[in-house]
């Protein structure tokens, strides 16, 4: 599971096996006693235990106070958020990836740039935009996350790699057939000791993959571009003068 993998890159002491809201319980109370800290001692407790009929919504109110946005109203996803605020907390802390974050970059030499772009004036955390785009998603089979600009992002990628009007006719041609590739048990030529960490490096390092592929690719059609004008030129002999 993705939420056990990032919780053990922060320190989480256990193993998530199942979508168990004890497992979850405790994951959520640890990452409030050891990360988060806002809550005291006695509101800490309403997260502490899974099995009451009432800890989800105790779970809601806590996430949503960390502004998770309402409309995720899955377990999952809340907890997921959770983990994700956590993760930025517990990496804030360290100075060397604190000095890179935006409130300490010096912005005095930073040009101010204006674009006219329709998309610079959506306001993506308005719950219209989260309510559009959670309903394509739907349509695109396309699952659910807390923050609607990832979710944007994947229904943009589906959308330009399979819905375009080739891949619409041939659909063959575009849909990736055969085995998954076992990802985990290839090498990727380093070694980390975390293995949460080792996971998304190699996750990482098969996106990059394919980024340059898909990069190649276009700089192949563009040699194919050129070598089509530059390689079959066109002579008009009538232009041509013999003798003086």
């Amino acid at each position: 599971m993705n939420i056990n993998y990032t919780a053990k890159s922060i320190g989480y002491p256990k193993d998530i096996t199942t979508n168990d809201n004890s497992q979850y319980a405790d994951l959520v109370y640890w990452l409030e006693t050891s990360v988060l800290k806002k809550k005291n001692s006695s509101e800490r407790e309403f997260l502490r235990d899974g099995i009451a009929k009432d800890w989800p919504e105790h779970l809601h109110k806590y996430a949503v106070g960390l502004n998770c946005p309402k409309s995720v109203s899955n377990i999952e996803g809340q907890v997921d958020f959770i983990l994700n605020c956590a993760t930025k907390v517990k990496y804030l802390e360290k100075d060397v990836y604190n000095k890179y974050s935006i409130g300490n970059l010096k912005t005095s030499n930073v040009p101010n740039v204006e674009v006219d772009n329709i998309l610079d004036h959506v306001d993506y955390t308005s719950k219209d935009f989260q309510i559009g785009i959670n309903k394509m998603a739907k349509l695109l089979n396309i699952p659910q996350h807390p923050d609607p600009k990832v979710v944007l992002r994947a229904c943009a990628t589906v959308t330009s790699n399979r819905l375009h009007k080739n891949a619409l006719e041939k659909p063959e041609n575009y849909i990736v057939a055969g085995m998954p590739f076992p990802y985990k048990e290839a090498d990727p030529g380093f070694t980390i000791s975390n293995e949460a960490v080792m996971e998304a490096a190699k996750v990482l390092r098969l996106l990059y993959i394919s980024d340059l592929r898909a990069l190649q690719t276009k700089v192949n059609e563009c040699i194919v571009a050129v070598q089509s004008v530059t390689a079959n030129p066109k002579t008009d002999t009538k232009l041509g003068q013999v003798g003086k």
